[in-house]
């Protein structure tokens, strides 16, 4: 039964790659992407940490964008490009040759 509840309560974590968070001092922070495509800064509470990812476990809703790479590049109210995954160097080739 206590593995059953740990199970259900896992589904409901938050985990992103570390490089999404930012800190100042004891403060930390993600840029979320909202319904217009900017970058916004929302503080966030870090639960677990495991290599290269964090829980959230208070701050983000689940579904929310985040941005997980180039935060340092970004600023409040920025338009973000969201990209699904990186090109491939096969599609890029090919791209080159035509």
């Amino acid at each position: 039964m206590v593995i059953l509840l740990c199970l259900i309560n896992a589904a409901m974590w938050l985990f992103y790659t570390e490089s999404a968070l930012m800190a100042m001092g004891d403060r930390t922070s993600v840029y979320v992407i909202d319904a217009e495509g900017a970058a916004q800064i929302r503080p966030v509470k870090v639960g677990l940490r495991m290599p290269n990812q964090i829980e959230i476990v208070s701050g983000l809703q689940s579904g929310e964008k985040v941005v997980a790479e180039g935060v340092q590049k970004v600023r409040p109210g920025a338009p973000v490009k969201i990209m699904t995954s990186p090109p491939s160097s096969a599609a890029t080739n090919t791209a080159k040759r035509s």
